[in-house]
């Protein structure tokens, strides 16, 4: 027997071959022996069977027999009790994919505003060795790129605070381009 479910026998009248006396009564499911068939009513009424004890009254005459069958049920807390676990079991996965995701996306975020400082004090030094040559067409193009770097993150739904990094980068950038482009003008003169 498993521990979810519950062999119950139960005892039905299924179809034979021969015609059979079954007593009816409670509890008692006996194929009797009669020789009453064709008996008056008044003598059924006083009499009991042989058999079983019960009053010939509680017996019929068919074509049928007793047999036990097993059934097997699971047991409804059983059932439920696997579904809560189950559902458990769900929600234990679902929280750990959540936490692994969260903690991903924290590493992400951490390497992005790593890289985007790294980002910043590589155009700021390349600010800085511009000032020594013409490099402001380098410069100008190195800004297009990253504002449609920018752009680009914008579209992908990146947060408020790595766009307002970005673009401080790029203003700080434009600001020191100005100078680089007066500065060259200033020695373009001098020459």
């Amino acid at each position: 027997m498993n521990s979810g479910s519950t062999d119950t026998p139960v005892w039905k009248q299924q179809r034979a071959s021969s015609l059979n006396y079954l007593c009816t009564a409670p509890k008692c499911y006996s194929m009797c022996r009669s020789s009453l068939l064709f008996a008056p009513i008044r003598r059924l009424l006083r009499l009991r069977c042989r058999d079983c004890a019960h009053p010939h009254l509680s017996h019929s005459h068919t074509r049928h027999e007793w047999v036990e069958v097993i059934y097997s049920q699971t047991s409804v807390a059983e059932r439920e009790k696997k579904r809560w676990e189950t559902a458990r079991d769900e929600k234990e996965n679902t929280e750990a994919d959540i936490a692994a995701s969260e903690r991903a996306l924290s590493s992400l975020n951490h390497a992005m505003g790593e890289a985007m400082d790294d980002l910043a004090g590589l155009v700021e030094d390349y600010g800085r060795l511009s000032l020594a040559g013409g490099f402001s067409k380098h410069v100008e193009k190195a800004m297009r790129l990253l504002e449609e770097r920018a752009m680009d993150m914008e579209k992908k739904g990146v947060s408020k605070a790595r766009l307002n990094n970005m673009q401080d980068g790029l203003d700080v950038m434009g600001r020191k381009l100005e100078l680089l482009i007066k500065a060259e003008e200033k020695g373009h003169k001098g020459m």
